[in-house]
């Protein structure tokens, strides 16, 4: 693969900078980072490796305009940001999506593999992750529960994801299977999950999509994707948080298309919120948040898991915690 395609000191799970197949990253990969706080950045389905590159650079690019300026350029200080590479993508375009879904899962397994060789006995990952990349996120999350006790995955932003929202709530359908305690007990902190009700790939190419994708029996029929739009799971305990990013579409998030130029700014905000790195200052507090949420959050920090936020102010109630 061009290494000019692939951005320095990424995790690089492909065989091919289009197409081909999973493969384990380069054994050496981790001799060059000297640090065991990681941001992984993660794009979607469909994604070549040069167009996750677009997006991973239009989102540095993005948080280094919103840091302040005594971060020097630096908008995540005392992070790693590492982005990962797998193959989301193949002949067919968006007809290939029902082989992404495996792809994503072999994929999360090379992925700890990966992550394991760090030399650190303990490694904190916070990761933004963007549709099928956020599957991936959840599976890896998942196969890491009480196997490998070095790897903490701290907090997670999710963008659109594509991940099937009865799958984190039913029992599980076969051993191996359950996702529902990813973002319970097998979380370390958090996960917001930005989402939008009008992106038309999640309402109209995700149900059928996934219905297709192997093994059936797993994937659901015609199910709803996180993504799409405000979950209220009916039992259980979730570190999740919701926020509605308004009109955006699918590839609205990390800041690489023009017309979503105002989409992409709140996301990059949430994410800079959500993760505790400061912000430029965007006129008053009261201005940037609703009222409600202001002196909920005055009262008790953890409120913020247990609303969710439009871009309007609107102030939902959610009953996770």
């Amino acid at each position: 693969m061009s290494a000019s395609v692939i951005l320095p000191g990424s995790i690089n799970l492909r065989s091919d900078p289009v197409g081909g197949v999973p493969r384990a990253a380069p054994y050496d990969w981790a001799a060059a980072v000297h640090s065991s706080r990681l941001i992984l950045l993660v794009h979607g389905f469909n994604d070549s490796a040069a167009q996750a590159t677009e997006a991973y650079s239009a989102f540095i690019e993005k948080q280094k305009s919103l840091a302040p300026d005594a971060y020097g350029g630096n908008f995540c200080p005392g992070w790693v940001v590492v982005p990962v590479y797998w193959v989301g993508d193949g002949r067919g375009g968006p007809f290939f999506y029902p082989d992404a879904v495996p792809n994503a899962i072999e994929s999360a397994h090379l992925l700890l593999d990966a992550l394991s060789r760090l030399a650190s006995p303990t490694v904190l990952i916070q990761v933004i992750a963007h549709s099928l990349g956020a599957r991936l996120v959840v599976e890896a999350i998942n196969a890491a529960a009480g196997v490998n006790t070095k790897i903490v995955f701290q907090r997670v932003v999710f963008f659109s994801a594509a991940i099937p929202t009865f799958r984190l709530e039913d029992a599980p359908l076969e051993r191996g299977t359950d996702l529902r305690s990813v973002l319970g007990q097998q979380l370390g902190e958090a996960a917001l999950s930005l989402y939008s009700t009008a992106d038309p790939v999640l309402a109209f190419a995700f149900p059928p999509g996934q219905t297709l994708a192997v093994p059936h029996e797993l994937e659901g029929c015609a199910p709803t994707a996180l993504g799409h739009r405000l979950w209220s799971p009916s039992q259980g305990a979730y570190k999740l948080s919701q926020s509605e990013v308004i009109g955006a579409n699918h590839s609205a998030y990390w800041g690489w298309e023009p017309k979503m130029e105002a989409q992409a700014d709140i996301a990059n905000r949430e994410v800079r919120t959500f993760l505790r790195f400061a912000s430029r200052p965007l006129g008053s507090v009261s201005e940037r948040m609703p009222p409600i949420y202001n002196a909920a959050e005055a009262r008790d920090p953890t409120v913020r898991n247990l609303v969710t936020r439009s871009v309007t102010g609107r102030t939902l109630t959610y009953g996770g915690h």
